[in-house]
């Protein structure tokens, strides 16, 4: 019974040093987690919103596309003098052209908003081409007429969504459309 009471005696507890040291190796793990947390959500965040702006511009490219590339040349003056004899014009930051149902077609950028505007005889009908969440930039056409050959519009743009308030992804879109039509 000795030997018992001898090592009950002999134990000691943690010390308050002790303790605090351990809060303080606990905290400071505990902040470090949060920390790489926040920063793998916000790269998934930005990562969204990235694939949500190509999908929406995607869409928009191909509507795009398939309008530029069915355009007929404008030889009879129903869409201005600028077009007589050429498929495509462009001031660098609007395009014009006659497409395949005969309307006079114009993109330019209003705002930050991609818009198209289609007269038809004296029916005028203006629409958003991107969807609102999506902000548009630095638009650029750049036509290249070649007689004989087919001739191409170059669209290039500057895109990012707009519902975030920090860490926008700002993506470069741009391509090349060639026309059905023939000289």
């Amino acid at each position: 019974m000795i030997g018992i009471g001898k090592k009950i005696k002999n134990q000691n507890g943690t010390t308050l040093f002790e303790l605090i040291v351990a809060m303080a190796i606990f905290v400071v793990l505990l902040l470090a987690v949060t920390a790489i947390y926040q920063l793998v959500y916000q790269a998934q965040r930005n990562a969204v919103d990235a694939r949500n702006t190509q999908e929406s511009m995607r869409y928009v490219m191909e509507v795009f596309s398939k309008e530029l590339r069915s355009a007929k040349r404008g030889d009879d003056g129903t869409c201005g003098a600028s077009l007589v004899n050429k498929i495509y014009y462009t001031t660098g930051t609007e395009l014009d052209f006659r497409n395949y149902k005969d309307q006079c077609v114009r993109y330019y950028l209003s705002g930050n908003s991609l818009v198209v505007e289609r007269k038809d005889g004296a029916t005028d009908i203006i629409a958003t081409a991107t969807p609102n969440e999506i902000g548009v930039s630095n638009l650029r056409f750049e036509v290249q007429e070649v007689v004989l050959k087919q001739s191409r519009v170059t669209f290039k743009a500057d895109v990012e969504a707009l519902n975030r308030t920090s860490n926008r992804q700002q993506l470069k879109i741009q391509t090349t459309i060639s026309s059905r039509f023939y000289d």
